[in-house]
Formats: C-alpha cells, sequence, structure tokens
C-alpha cells in the first residue's frame, strides 16, 4: 500500500484536496465499495457485512434496517471512525428505534487509518437497555464501549469483518 503521506498533501490547496476526497469517493464508487457520493464510511461497513454475512443491502431508501439475511432477518448497519482528535465510539441517530425496522444492529468501529478496530451484533432488544434518547433529534444514541460490549447477547465478529476487509 502506498504511504498516504508521500503524496505531499500539504502541498495541494484546499480545492485540490476536496477534488482528491470526490475522485477517491468516484474510485470507491466504481469499486461497488460504496453506494453514494457521501462520507465512505457507512457505506464501506455496510459492503463489509454484505461481504462478511452474506446479507442483501436494501435500497438506499430503506427506512430502518440497511440489509437482510436469507432468512429475512433486518439488520441496521452503524459505522464509527475513531481518531486521535476524536475518540468517541458514539454511532449514529438510531431512528424510531420502538418500531422495531431492524433485528439486529451490527456496529462496526474503525480506527484513524480505516482498520476495523471492532465489529459487534446486538439484537434489537439489547439497544433499548443501552441507548439514551435525545428529544432533539427524535432519536436514540448508543455509545459502543462500557457495558453494552459486556451484554451477553452481543456476538463478537470482529475477526469475520477483518478477513473481508483484507479482501476488498
Amino acid at each position: 500500500m502506498p504511504n498516504t503521506k508521500s503524496i505531499e498533501l500539504s502541498n495541494l490547496s484546499t480545492l485540490e484536496l476536496l477534488k482528491l476526497q470526490a475522485s477517491a469517493v468516484a474510485e470507491l464508487r466504481a469499486r461497488d465499495v460504496v453506494r453514494t457520493n457521501n462520507n465512505p464510511i457507512g457505506g464501506y461497513a455496510e459492503k463489509l457485512a454484505e461481504k462478511a454475512l452474506g446479507l442483501t443491502l436494501e435500497t438506499n431508501s430503506q427506512i430502518g434496517h440497511d440489509a437482510k439475511d436469507v432468512h429475512g432477518l433486518r439488520y441496521e448497519v452503524k459505522a464509527r471512525r475513531v481518531t486521535s482528535t476524536n475518540p468517541s465510539r458514539q454511532l449514529s441517530s438510531i431512528r424510531q428505534l420502538d418500531e422495531q425496522h431492524f433485528d439486529w444492529l451490527l456496529a462496526i468501529i474503525f480506527d484513524e487509518e480505516f482498520e476495523v478496530e471492532q465489529a459487534v451484533l446486538l439484537p434489537h432488544e439489547a439497544i433499548a437497555d443501552y441507548a439514551t434518547h435525545r428529544e432533539h433529534t427524535n432519536s436514540h444514541i448508543l455509545i459502543m464501549k462500557g457495558a453494552v460490549l459486556k451484554d451477553a447477547r452481543l456476538k463478537d465478529i470482529t475477526e469475520r469483518i477483518k478477513n473481508v476487509q483484507a479482501t476488498l
């Protein structure tokens, strides 16, 4: 893998850096790694989940879950990239939790260089035990640390996801 620091990013203008990011995301789309031009971490996590668990990804407009397995179980995929300047393990908002749009939540935590640090499956019923409702966004927030990671219902699939990451 080339050392990205040797590209001399500091010599590029702000606009050139943004164009480089747009080109990188376009290439990820061409490789079918992500499905949108948005921040690629969510789409990348979905692709890893699809390959590791044999899931079928839903359309981007599907409410409440991202994929299904061969048995019809629904999966909501959440990703977080932790960095030295932002070590938070808070996942993005979980909307309409009470409506049970998913059966399993797959949380993938990436390190600063997009390497999989941790990947876990939690059944829907476990989420309510740990997520906090946020009135201003009308959603639930789950932070992947502490008691949630010790829950007996949790399934650690880190190695499975890492194995797929090595093949993409």
